[in-house]
């Protein structure tokens, strides 16, 4: 097993894990947002995966200089939010239903997200199924 790259007590520190993966996806999120806006000679779908591709990638890199594949766990809630709500406002789509269905989205991702953060200890544990 790798050393950690971290190394305690800031490793197990929840507060200072929990913050450092919001600072990462943030910064995956800027990443996937520029890379969106440079590609604009291509099709939104095209943009789209590459934007999304940046950013799972720019996590994954993340889990492993960190030595905890769970970096990824919560990309799996977040991502449908950003990737929706870019598609809603590049295409100026804000009626009722776009308006409702985005609405569900940010509900599901909050509330998912929200389960994962109160279950997160520290960047010292790992989920048992990447072990």
């Amino acid at each position: 097993m790798n050393p950690p790259a971290i190394k305690p007590p800031l490793r197990e520190n929840r507060l200072a894990g929990l913050f450092l993966i919001a600072v990462l996806y943030v910064l995956a999120l800027g990443l996937a947002v520029q890379l969106y806006h440079a590609l604009d000679s291509f099709s939104l779908v095209w943009r789209l995966l590459a934007a999304d591709c940046a950013a799972t990638i720019f996590i994954y890199l993340a889990g492993l200089i960190l030595n905890n594949a769970s970096l990824y766990d919560p990309y799996w809630s977040v991502a449908p939010i950003a990737i929706l709500t870019l598609l809603a406002i590049h295409l100026g789509t804000f009626s009722a239903g776009a308006l409702i269905l985005l609405a569900l989205i940010w509900f599901w991702g909050i509330r998912l997200t929200a389960n994962w953060a109160v279950t997160f200890d520290h960047l010292g544990i790992q989920d048992w199924r990447y072990d």
